[in-house]
């Protein structure tokens, strides 16, 4: 997928749940990942959502002459369509439309290298498409079953959805071997007691250069949404410098703490507004983060919307049941923040740390974080 011209529509319910500058930004990163080429966007404030097209008749007359009007060849809108909504749009547009869910499927398409990743990405493709087999193929022919019977349009029709539920049921009984097989590791390390610390956050705020910062691994890294889609584990020797802990009863006396060695997982970006079916079909590798005896949030401090993204990822991560789960907040790309910035970021979270995986900067104070938390697990274990 790669329109040379691509008219990008931005909607959302109420003016005042997004920041039009930011929510733009956001789409077309979503737009560009999908490997689109952005010449025009508009915005448009939804108010009640039509069930034609989401937007107004009049909102959808003005865009659809701007398109034919700049000579695009596909349109994509930032909100999830209704199969029949997206039918029409098509059908009344004469040209082809692509909906936010649809640019996510296609990023997360291109990007899955695992055979279980790509397993999960055709899952939820094909649970996303299944209500949206129309029965466009009954125009073949609609007398030629007669009453009460299936022409040869309505055949092909249910012969496309056997088909992908036939696909689903495969597809489904492999990705459930797997998820056994994930839940024996997960078993085993717990028995072991190995200190397990997650890496989560919204997409692109740098969990792969963190992971490869941290442990020297050469996880791929690119400044794109969901450029990693497949689970990563790395062991992490904490140094035993860093592991110094003050006695609560005496806070002149240290505790040496010898190296400890944990390990650090890294999976799936998150993102505001998921397609239903993506969150079910990743649910196995979500599920890697359940022995997490700790969950490193990162965050983009440079991101005009990063309030509303670490409220998305903490969103996501109360829906698939670890919310009890301890969190450590940390302020990733703080390099590109002038001081004034930096204060009023801490002000904001004073509890939280900020560092640069990219220049290294801060990655003591999280090495020492993680040594605290590493030893207050062994405590309480004991």
């Amino acid at each position: 997928m790669g329109g040379a011209q691509l008219l990008a529509e931005l909607a959302r319910r109420y003016a005042h749940e997004y920041d039009p500058e930011s929510a733009t930004y956001d789409f077309i990163e979503l737009a560009v990942a999908a490997g689109l080429q952005p010449s025009t966007t508009l915005q448009f404030t939804v108010k009640r959502i039509s069930p034609r097209y989401y937007v107004g008749r009049g909102q959808f007359a003005g865009l659809a002459q701007r398109a034919h009007a700049e000579g695009v060849d596909l349109v994509a809108l930032n909100v999830p369509l209704t199969p029949v909504q997206q039918r029409n749009w098509e059908h009344d547009l004469g040209l082809p439309v692509l909906s936010r869910y649809d640019l996510i499927f296609a990023i997360f398409e291109q990007n899955a290298r695992t055979a279980e990743g790509k397993l999960q990405v055709e899952l939820a493709r094909l649970h996303y498409e299944l209500p949206r087999i129309v029965r466009s193929y009954e125009q073949l022919d609609p007398l030629a079953g007669g009453i009460g019977t299936l022409g040869p349009g309505e055949q092909l029709t249910e012969r496309i959805k056997r088909r992908h539920r036939r696909r689903i049921h495969e597809i489904e009984q492999r990705l459930g071997e797997l998820r056994s097989q994930r839940a024996l590791r997960r078993r085993h390390r717990e028995r072991s007691g190995v200190f397990i610390a997650s890496i989560v956050g919204y997409t692109n705020v740098g969990k792969s250069t963190l992971l490869n910062r941290l442990t020297g691994s050469g996880v791929l890294v690119a400044d794109q949404y969901f450029a990693t889609l497949d689970p990563t584990a790395r062991a992490l020797v904490l140094p035993a410098s860093a592991g110094a802990a003050v006695d609560p009863a005496d806070a002149l006396v240290t505790t040496y703490v010898p190296p400890a060695r944990i390990l650090l997982t890294d999976t799936v970006g998150f993102l505001d507004d998921l397609p239903a079916e993506l969150v079910q079909s990743f649910r196995a590798t979500l599920e890697e983060m359940e022995g997490a005896s700790l969950l490193i949030h990162l965050a983009d401090a440079s991101h005009a919307r990063v309030e509303a993204q670490i409220d998305a990822v903490r969103k996501i991560v109360r829906e698939i049941g670890l919310g009890a789960t301890p969190e450590l907040l940390v302020f990733n790309k703080v390099d590109r923040l002038d001081a004034p910035g930096r204060r009023d970021l801490a002000a904001r979270h004073p509890e939280a740390l900020q560092l640069s995986a990219l220049t290294g900067e801060g990655i003591d104070a999280l090495l020492q974080a993680l040594a605290r938390a590493h030893s207050a697990s062994k405590v309480v274990a004991s």
